[in-house]
């Protein structure tokens, strides 16, 4: 886990500050955990929610009367990011374990005798 948050950290604070929201206490449990120093993490954190404001500063300015439509439209677009990159993990892992499931058994160790062809 350390070697994981050590490579993302970074960009992993800085997303889950404005971008992947609901994903910020368990990126910060994670950092903590995993000794990420606190100068960066505060560096990335700062920058994060710097973009957020702005993020949502501009959008309020350009479509103000549709602010609070935007604000759903952004909400649920993080929740099917969040979503897809699971998605994406879990059959990345999925699909690890299947390929060494099949290279664990081989004919010779599933005690079935070799057909006359081999």
């Amino acid at each position: 886990m350390e070697a994981k948050v050590k490579a993302w950290g970074g960009a992993g604070i800085f997303i889950t500050r404005w971008l992947l929201s609901p994903l910020g206490p368990w990126i910060n449990l994670a950092s903590g955990t995993a000794g990420y120093p606190w100068h960066r993490f505060l560096f990335w954190d700062i920058l994060g929610e710097i973009t957020g404001a702005a993020v949502f500063i501009s959008l309020g300015r350009f479509f103000s009367d549709r602010v609070m439509s935007l604000y759903g439209v952004l909400g649920d677009l993080t929740w099917a990011i969040a979503a897809l990159l699971a998605a994406a993990v879990f059959g990345y892992l999925l699909l690890t374990h299947l390929r060494r499931a099949r290279v664990s058994v081989s004919p010779a160790a599933s005690g079935v005798a070799p057909g006359p062809d081999a």
